[in-house]
């Protein structure tokens, strides 16, 4: 009985020292969770697609399996209608500029002026003429003028004043269309300003009927091919971000020692390559759940959390899917 006690006593020594060792160490469970943790590389995926927009696909720029940069184009749409569109709108415009040129060319015309010098110029005629008149009238009274003369004065006068009222009418309506040109330009500049705001629509129209990539990376699907129509907001393409990155889920004691920004030692198995990875963001995890084991044997749950590191360097030759080895056990 004391040779089969003894095993079993030397086990439970080795297990002890073993536990105080690892606890001076540094080196308990708690202590390798928070230094060395694996994790996957992942891409995040984009359905990109055309907003607010349909149409007829006239052109596919891109294929599965290329790398593009943001901004590239991917599918065109076909942009008859706006064009047309946006033709007829400019010639609306360039009508309400010539309006606008002619009231504004009214308002600044100096055929009023002219025609307000033409009233003086018949008002002082009408005097002489009228002055004249009355001599020779009373010139004619004493017999010293014939009645032609008389006549011929009359004649006269009648002409002057039938001037000076034709000088009048005509000053009145070049007043009255000078008021009126006024009173246009704000309007007609208005009117611009509405077809200009059309035209700012339109062409926003028909610079999203050109699909573009949102960010750089590679095209796993074009959905679409020439020929076929395109609903808005429907997926048309699905880009994968060259941006990797990783995410690792650490108890709430832990967490505190992380903030957006910080950097830790990351290894590419696969590779062997040594880099780094740089914290997104940290968010609650409540359905990851985080098993503490203590010094003393108990167990308890804590809250985790979830980082997200963003994977440092070049990242083009790694794929989705592989392992990284991250270093836990200090942060920058």
């Amino acid at each position: 009985m004391k040779k089969k006690m003894i095993p079993a006593i030397l086990l439970i020594a080795a297990v002890l020292t073993g536990g105080i060792l690892l606890s001076l160490n540094g080196k308990d469970a708690v202590s390798v969770y928070a230094q060395k943790r694996d994790s996957l590389l992942a891409a995040e995926q984009y359905n990109i697609s055309f907003q607010q927009v349909g149409g007829r696909v006239t052109e596919v720029l891109a294929a599965d399996g290329e790398y593009v940069e943001a901004g590239a184009p991917l599918i065109i749409l076909d942009t008859s209608d706006v064009d047309l569109q946006i033709e007829r709108l400019n010639t609306q415009i360039e009508t309400v500029d010539y309006q606008i040129a002619q009231a504004q060319a009214s308002v600044k015309n100096y055929d009023v002026n002219v025609q307000r010098k033409a009233v003086e110029t018949a008002r002082s005629t009408l005097d002489v003429t009228q002055n004249n008149y009355d001599r020779i009238l009373s010139l004619f009274g004493d017999g010293a003028v014939s009645e032609s003369s008389l006549e011929d004065a009359r004649l006269k006068l009648t002409t002057a004043q039938n001037t000076l009222t034709q000088s009048v009418e005509t000053l009145q309506k070049l007043e009255n269309n000078l008021t009126v040109s006024g009173m246009n330009v704000p309007v007609l500049e208005s009117q611009k300003k509405a077809l200009e705001i059309q035209m700012e629509t339109l062409l926003d129209q028909k610079g999203r009927m050109v699909l573009k990539a949102t960010v750089d990376g590679t095209i796993l699907r074009v959905i679409p091919k020439v020929g076929e129509n395109v609903s808005a907001n429907a997926p048309c393409v699905i880009l994968q971000s060259k941006q990797l990155y990783f995410d690792l889920y650490v108890p709430e004691t832990n967490v505190v020692n992380y903030s957006v920004g910080n950097t830790v030692p990351v290894v590419v198995v696969a590779t062997g390559e040594q880099t780094s990875g740089t914290v997104s963001y940290i968010v609650s995890a409540p359905g990851y759940t985080s098993n503490r084991m203590s010094r003393d044997g108990s167990q308890g749950d804590l809250s985790s959390f979830q980082i997200r590191f963003a994977l440092d360097g070049d990242t083009e030759h790694l794929l989705p899917g592989m392992t990284v080895e991250v270093k836990l056990d200090g942060t920058n």
